[in-house]
């Protein structure tokens, strides 16, 4: 990311606000001043990142290989999969049983869907989400119905900050895991502003709603293990910010075959004397160009004058065969 400012106003966002929910947890109060403000100062902190990436219009894509990458993608899935598993088990009953378990069954899919990415990550650059770009966007699909969760979780309850935070950090880690999905799956182009705009909220509000209550109770609360689902799709966020890549002219304009060269013709020069006493200098005759006037190395120069000569003699001197004979055929 090329603009500092963002970097410096999401640090400041993100300590600024962990502070102010350890000062609303000690006071032990569920929606008042202290959450007013956090709630205020994370508002303005992310909606001041977000604007100051914006002006970041790079395209990226991810890399096609790297073991870190394929490293934090296999992670994520085996943690996303086994935690929403093993708290599925622990908080049986639910207010909501049905939602429940469709958030447990596409987190299932997810985490697969992220572990098989991270394989073709290490596998020398395959992408098998270009052919199925569906497939790339379960992740999202998963994210999506937990919003759905969190939205009648607030109806049936009292506000509260913890919902406000699990609200947020659902949106905007939804909209940023749709954008690696289109990176992914190469179905549209994201620019590096939009990407780092949307992964710095979605990192913000995850850190915020999970940091300060690990070890604590609702932890395990219901919906089951949200919490540290959370924390580890900020790292993995995190992960793939830091690892994107800008694109190429070649794809960005769609461009994979080498341009042809201009035709370079070879000058013949009239002066028999003169080039005769050039080449027992070891001088080379000049290679002449209208459409390439740079110089060229002595190298480049003697492959480009054997490969004009060839094709100049294919196409210009037709080879006659003679046979002769001593005897008088008459």
């Amino acid at each position: 990311m090329k603009s500092k400012l963002a970097w410096a106003v999401f640090g400041v966002t993100l300590a600024a606000s962990l502070g102010l929910r350890l000062v609303a947890l000690t006071a032990a109060e569920t929606f008042g001043t202290m959450s007013i403000l956090l709630c205020a100062v994370l508002a303005v902190g992310v909606a001041v990142c977000f604007f100051a990436c914006r002006t970041d219009h790079t395209m990226v894509r991810l890399p096609f290989s790297g073991r870190v990458l394929s490293i934090a993608y296999i992670a994520a899935g085996i943690l996303l999969t086994g935690i929403t598993i093993v708290y599925q088990a622990w908080n049986k009953t639910g207010l909501f049983p049905y939602t429940t378990g469709i958030c447990t069954i596409l987190a299932v899919a997810a985490g697969l869907m992220l572990c098989l990415q991270g394989c073709l990550f290490a596998a020398d650059g395959q992408n098998y989400f270009a052919a199925h770009p569906m497939l790339a966007l379960i992740p999202a699909l998963w994210c999506c119905a937990e919003l759905v969760l969190q939205f009648r979780i607030n109806v049936s309850e009292a506000v509260n900050l913890e919902n406000i935070l699990r609200t947020g950090s659902l949106i905007f880690l939804l909209l940023t895991l749709q954008s690696l999905a289109q990176m992914a799956a190469q179905v549209r182009r994201v620019s590096r502003g939009r990407l780092f705009g949307l992964g710095f909220g979605a990192v913000t509000f995850c850190v915020v709603s999970v940091l300060p209550k690990i070890g604590s109770v609702s932890a395990a609360a219901y919906p089951p293990g949200l919490l540290w689902v959370l924390l580890v799709l900020s790292a993995y966020v995190m992960i793939s910010l830091c690892t994107v890549r800008p694109m190429t002219r070649e794809e960005l304009t769609g461009e994979t075959e080498d341009e042809e060269e201009p035709e370079v013709r070879p000058v013949v020069m009239k002066d028999a004397p003169a080039l005769s006493v050039h080449l027992q200098r070891g001088n080379r005759p000049v290679i002449a160009s209208r459409e390439d006037r740079r110089p060229l190395s002595q190298s480049e120069m003697e492959k480009r004058l054997e490969r004009v000569l060839v094709q100049y003699l294919g196409q210009r001197y037709n080879a006659k065969c003679y046979f002769y004979s001593h005897k008088k055929l008459y």
